[in-house]
């Protein structure tokens, strides 16, 4: 789990340029940070357990990638798509969580790498 968080970080990092380059992030309201960070924090967990539960997959972790960006990240899913697809991802995360503090083995049957 620290793992991740320190992923999360990590990836929190990567589109920090973007700010300065994009108009669409450059408009952020600066209230919308936290949110867009806790989504980021939620997805690493959810590609945390999906590689790690497909046996390493790459293909599996890119395919989820692209199509979450698709259903939240694109101007075809602006307002409630993409509302509803990041909600699904922070519900997915906190039940990972969940069950690993639980001590209860997370999708695959392994409990997700300290």
């Amino acid at each position: 789990m620290r793992a991740t968080l320190g992923l999360a970080a990590l990836w929190a990092g990567w589109p920090a340029p973007l700010f300065f380059i994009l108009a669409s992030y450059g408009d952020f309201n600066p209230l919308i940070l936290p949110g867009f960070f806790i989504g980021l924090a939620a997805g690493a967990f959810v590609l945390t357990s999906l590689y790690n539960n497909t046996g390493g997959s790459i293909l599996a972790v890119a395919v989820w990638h692209a199509s979450y960006n698709l259903a939240a990240a694109t101007t075809a899913a602006d307002g409630i798509i993409a509302a509803v697809a990041t909600t699904c991802v922070i519900v997915w995360a906190v039940s990972l969580v969940g069950r690993e503090r639980a001590g209860r083995p997370v999708l695959g049957g392994s409990t997700m790498p300290r």
